[in-house]
């Protein structure tokens, strides 16, 4: 079994990231519903989370991207969970593997 390294790590959470980014920009409305909120904040997701994501992966040493992952994560939790329970777990789990990772060699 493959070592979880804070690399690893950063690429699955820089992957996600990016993944997010993408449907924020091409499929605004997609993204909007699954946060219970509007397409012209999910766009801003988007542009926030393409940043974040490449942070992710192409920092050599990507703590500082994580801990910025960590945040967004946090305020998704407290912003978009409050309409939506299930956004609030799902980022608090992000949040979680964020801090994981800071862990990690």
């Amino acid at each position: 079994m493959p070592r979880l390294t804070r690399r690893r790590l950063a690429n699955v959470l820089g992957a996600g990231a990016l993944a997010f980014g993408v449907l924020g920009l091409v499929r605004p409305q997609a993204l909007a519903r699954m946060a219970a909120t509007d397409e012209e904040t999910a766009r801003e997701l988007g542009f926030r989370d393409l940043g974040n994501g490449g942070l992710l992966l192409a920092s050599a040493d990507p703590r500082l991207a994580i801990g910025q992952r960590m945040l967004f994560d946090a305020s998704d939790a407290l912003l978009f969970g409050r309409r939506k329970p299930s956004v609030a777990v799902a980022a608090l789990a992000f949040a979680a593997l964020g801090a994981f990772a800071l862990t990690r060699d």
